[in-house]
């Protein structure tokens, strides 16, 4: 059975596994170019390599294999290869924060066609993958705190509340009907005023339910 997460039942035991939550957008960083592929080119004789990333990082060549030389190559910013990236923080909704308590969020990152798929504001059901970083104790060293910061790699937005978005187009449709045809609002009206009238009554018999404007209108209509 397929299970959604409230952002506080996320544990340790959920680390690199496909998971499922729910909460409401909060806030959307802007469109981050990050690269993906990297192209090198010796200045002394012109050649060219590629790189790939491979755990987050880009080696960059240090031998050249042309001219014998080191540390010789250069990146080439217009010929590497970039994806499109965007930090979302999410919110747990309210109908899921315990009595008391403060609403914890959640870092996503998005990638590709999820970029801008969300605004603050919306809420949405985040299927992805969960993820914990080291982080530094210093930019130059390679220990890590023993604390790892979480975030999520999203796959796919699905937002809620779908009813109420159909709702709106259903009186988007009517509002463009009376429009087309203001006489079909009038006729509706009298339709409910005359609910439960007796058979064989006509319409312009009774002054009670019609006004004189409404009788004259009906008589263009016929």
């Amino acid at each position: 059975m397929r299970k959604i997460y409230r952002i506080r039942e996320l544990d340790p035991n959920q680390i690199d596994q496909l998971v499922a939550l729910r909460g409401i957008v909060i806030r959307c960083s802007d469109v981050i170019p990050e690269m993906k592929e990297a192209a090198f080119c010796c200045f002394k004789c012109g050649r060219e390599e590629q790189r790939y990333i491979e755990r987050g990082r880009i080696q960059e060549p240090v031998y050249c294999e042309t001219c014998r030389n080191r540390n010789t190559f250069a990146i080439m910013h217009n010929q590497c290869v970039f994806s499109d990236k965007q930090h979302v923080k999410v919110q747990e909704t309210p109908e899921s924060v315990p009595e008391g308590e403060t609403p914890q969020t959640i870092h996503l990152c998005a990638y590709e066609d999820q970029v801008d798929a969300v605004r603050p504001g919306d809420r949405v059901e985040i299927t992805g993958i969960y993820k914990a970083m080291g982080i530094r104790v210093n930019q130059y060293k390679r220990t890590l705190k023993n604390v790892y910061r979480t975030y999520i790699d999203v796959m796919n937005y699905q937002k809620a509340e779908k009813s109420r978005f159909q709702l709106n187009d259903a009186q988007i449709e009517k509002k463009e009907d009376q429009e087309a045809n203001p006489d079909a609002e009038m006729l509706d009206k009298g339709q409910e005023r005359t609910h439960g009238r007796e058979e064989g009554q006509t319409l312009l018999e009774d002054a009670e339910v019609f006004t004189a404007e409404e009788k004259q209108k009906y008589h263009e209509i016929s």
